[in-house]
């Protein structure tokens, strides 16, 4: 831990990455972080007088207030607490775990050698201990804590009341106490105890009562308990849900062997996985202790509750047949009384897309591109969205129209009477009384594109609880706006009423944007501009830097990049970033080599910076080359359903021939680079054109007909739905149109390749399956045409070792320089 009056540059060059995490409700302390490969720093800023407190490596958990404040190191098991007005750090060594309580400004942390348990109180600065703590369990919501000691006694704390009451615990003696749950009014807690055999269950109102006793093996029910307690919920209605396993029986046999059942929905890998990391269900009725099992023989379910208790139901393989990647969910509702679950509807399984707010009664989701919710009462489905004229998916993915859950950000509750809702262009506001949307804000009449910021809520969610967002207490929201393709961006003020106030906007990117009621705390960057912290006042309309990160980038204000976008011939937007040599002079006659990165739309990175010391792994760094004279172009791509590869090719062309008439390209000396999906793309276009003198493809495909059949160990499933219904944009099965699997495959074309060919994979690359780029080596191989491959081993879908990234950046740059600036052939190519 340092004090110093100011953070100065990194001196040995690591690029720098900002996160924003706090500031006071005063706005006088803002807590932010700065990270390099491998430190992290946390600087505490003291905003009246600039000083700057400096922490390494600790944790984002933390409580901050203007006179002191605490953080956790998880990694070296250390509590720091911080004296902002003396400017003193006390350290707490052998700390096991903290608990932040915000709400009551106290911090619960347990000493592991001495088992002692501490409460401070960060804003008086007095604590309390208690020995010999071998149990201790923190509710959030209610600022309660419950834990037990060696003495056999049991307290329950009330943290904001100040409240404590004891129990003798002599019951629990011989067992370990493993987990505690409130009930939903916070009034009474259950404890979870394990002996060798057994779980017990107990509750704590005015007395401990023992509610039940379960075998964690249950042979009769079939059931393994889950002693981890992870999916432990107590409902309204004196019934709670408790994680199970199924117990299967082995059958009989020495031989190691996986059947593969054709008829049985899901594959095994997945089937496996689920059943490992994810709990069926039982329920535990409190006033009689009976435990029930909700499991079906056979089945892998997938569980959601809401507030009020509702338990429903899915079968996680039911509709899977390998098209999508997240298949429709039928879904079921529980009924307590009659021990079975009854159909509801057919949602899809998108976790995002499928949301319950506290203050409103039902489900909502997202289906055919619009969101709706499902009446319970009623049984129907009823539409949010589908009477305005707003597109509420992500178009730039041209395949939303073959899911239909290429949603944007969900609806945010606003005080209980309606939603916020995003389309592509608009805020609109549902009310849930009336049942009418409007358009609260007109991007077309001020030709920005607005977007509700995440600041304005937290996300909650659980492994069986259905995605939340909760709406901040604030009286106005904050709004993000793009123009241009994102040449411009700002942040704005939406009022309840409609008003928009204007807070900043420039040529930049603004990002990680936090609210603390009346304060913003944001990065802005920009290309030529490092990133940069900064807090906004709300009140006074202040905008303050507190922080400039990689200062030693010095360079960084020579770069010169803009993205240019027109409509050719047939109407259609074409665009792309032009990253220009260093030594570029518009009035210049000399022409310049190309080097075109190619993967999906560009125009949202416009105003990125990049460190001139990132490595070219999965992308190139752009500043590598345009500091000796290339120039970058990165094309915007489009799609049309069916046909991906030329698609790409169309653009790629429509944007060289467009920008060549602008500026000095050396078309004669261009190469081209992608990777993963811009991999394929490479693959592609140099087998329909013979204009590019260099590529380099990094984990690409090569064989659409092969990589459709092929069964993905990252992701459980086959990679049939990538072309169906995904990124490849294909739209059609194989096997209804295996033309056209053959027509969009490079290696059924490498005949026509003239263009020298780099070839980059891992041998531990199962995301694009690593085969792909040896397919597209001795198809070019066996064909006598020029190529390279670069294999790695022990590397993934990206290269991660430092060593290895070092050597794939530098052959990179040696190819290119190789072939476009006819410079001395490396000795690795010979």
């Amino acid at each position: 831990m340092t004090f110093c009056p100011s953070f100065g540059q990194n001196v040995d060059n690591k690029p720098e990455t900002l996160r924003p995490a706090y500031i006071t409700e005063s706005g006088k302390i803002a807590v932010y972080f700065s990270d390099t490969e491998n430190n992290s720093t946390c600087i505490i800023h003291l905003i009246d007088t600039g000083e700057k407190i400096v922490l390494k490596n600790v944790d984002n958990r933390m409580l901050v207030t203007d006179y002191k404040a605490v953080f956790y190191s998880y990694v070296k098991k250390q509590m720091y607490v911080v004296d902002l007005i003396s400017k003193k750090t006390d350290t707490v060594a052998d700390v096991e775990a903290i608990e932040v309580l915000e709400a009551v400004n106290k911090i619960i942390y347990h000493t592991k050698a001495d088992k002692m348990l501490t409460i401070l109180n960060v804003k008086s600065g007095t604590s309390e201990k208690f020995l010999d703590v071998d149990f201790y369990n923190v509710d959030r919501e209610f600022n309660k804590l419950v834990f037990s000691n060696d003495e056999a006694e049991l307290f329950l704390m009330d943290l904001k009341k100040e409240k404590t009451v004891k129990y003798d615990a002599g019951a629990l003696t011989d067992l370990s106490l493993r987990n505690a749950k409130w009930d939903t009014k916070g009034q009474k807690v259950y404890l979870f105890a394990l002996d060798d055999d057994n779980v017990h269950l107990y509750e704590i109102s005015t007395k401990l009562n023992k509610v039940g006793q379960y075998p964690v093996n249950n042979e009769r029910e079939s059931l393994e308990i889950d002693t981890y307690f992870t999916s432990v919920m107590v409902l309204p209605n004196d019934k709670m849900v408790i994680g199970v396993k199924s117990v299967e029986k082995v059958q009989p046999g020495g031989a190691d062997v996986e059947i593969w059942n054709g008829n049985i929905n899901g594959f095994p890998a997945a089937v496996n996985f689920y059943k490992e990391h994810r709990n069926q269900l039982a329920i535990i009725d409190i006033k009689t202790g009976l435990l029930t099992s909700l499991m079906e023989k056979g089945k892998i379910m997938g569980y959601h509750i809401d507030h009020i208790g509702n338990i429903y139901r899915y079968e996680i393989f039911e509709n899977d047949d390998t098209s999508l990647l997240n298949p429709p969910i039928n879904l079921y509702k529980y009924d307590f009384d009659k021990n079975s679950f009854s159909y509801l509807s057919k949602f899809s399984s998108v976790l995002s897309n499928l949301l319950k707010y506290k203050t409103f009664p039902n489900l909502v989701y997202y289906k055919d591109n619009h969101w709706n919710y499902f009446d319970l009462n009623s049984g129907k489905g009823e539409s949010i969205s589908v009477n305005s004229d707003g597109k509420f998916y992500s178009d730039e993915h041209e395949y939303y129209n073959i899911t239909g859950t290429e949603s944007l950000n969900g609806p945010l509750e606003w005080k209980g009477r309606g939603f916020y809702l995003n389309d592509q262009k608009d805020i609109w506001y549902y009310d849930w009384k009336s049942k009418k949307i409007i358009r609260k804000t007109n991007s077309k009449k001020q030709e920005k594109n607005y977007r509700l910021c995440n600041c304005n809520y937290d996300l909650n969610h659980s492994v069986i609880t259905p995605f939340e967002l909760v709406t901040k207490p604030n009286n106005d929201l904050i709004i993000t706006w793009n123009a241009g393709l994102h040449e411009f961006e700002g942040i704005d003020l939406l009022k309840e009423d409609g008003t928009i106030t204007p807070l900043v906007w420039d040529k930049a990117h603004y990002s990680q944007i936090k609210r603390f009621k009346d304060y913003l705390i944001y990065v802005k960057e920009k290309v030529n501009v490092a990133p940069s912290v900064y807090i906004y006042n709300l009140k006074s309309k202040e905008e303050i830097l507190l922080h400039k990160s990689n200062t030693w980038d010095t360079d960084v204000t020579d770069v010169k990049s803009e993205h240019f976008y027109w409509y050719n011939e047939n109407g259609n937007i074409r665009g792309g970033i032009v990253r220009f040599p260093k030594n570029y002079n518009e009035k210049d006659s000399t022409k310049y080599p190309v080097v075109v990165s190619i993967y999906e739309q560009k125009f949202k990175a416009q105003n990125i910076y990049v460190p001139p010391t990132d490595l070219s792994v999965t992308n190139i760094n752009f500043r590598e080359y345009t500091a000796d004279d290339y120039f970058v172009i990165e094309p915007d791509i489009y799609y049309e359903i069916g046909e991906t590869g030329q698609s790409a090719l169309k653009c790629i062309n429509e944007t060289i021939d467009f920008l060549a008439k602008v500026f000095p390209l050396d078309t004669e000396r261009m190469g081209i680079y992608g990777h993963s999906y811009g991999g394929y793309e490479t693959n592609y276009v140099i087998t329909q054109t013979p204009r590019f003198k260099a590529a380099i493809s990094s984990a690409g495909v090569a064989d659409a007909v092969s990589m459709y059949l092929t069964y993905s160990f990252d992701l459980f499933i086959p990679d049939v739905f990538r072309f169906e219904t995904h990124q490849w944009r294909f739209g059609k099965s194989f096997f209804d149109d295996q033309e056209l699997y053959i027509r969009n495959s490079p290696v059924y074309h490498a005949k026509n390749i003239s263009t020298p060919l780099l070839l980059i994979t891992g041998t531990k690359d199962y995301v694009i399956n690593w085969q792909q780029s040896l397919y597209m080596f001795t198809a070019m191989k066996r064909l006598g045409k020029e190529v390279q491959l670069l294999l790695y081993n022990n590397e993934d879908h990206s290269i991660s070792d430092p060593k290895n990234q070092i050597d794939v950046s530098r052959r990179t740059k040696e190819w290119f320089d190789f072939y476009l600036k006819r410079r001395t052939e490396p000795v690795w190519l010979n």
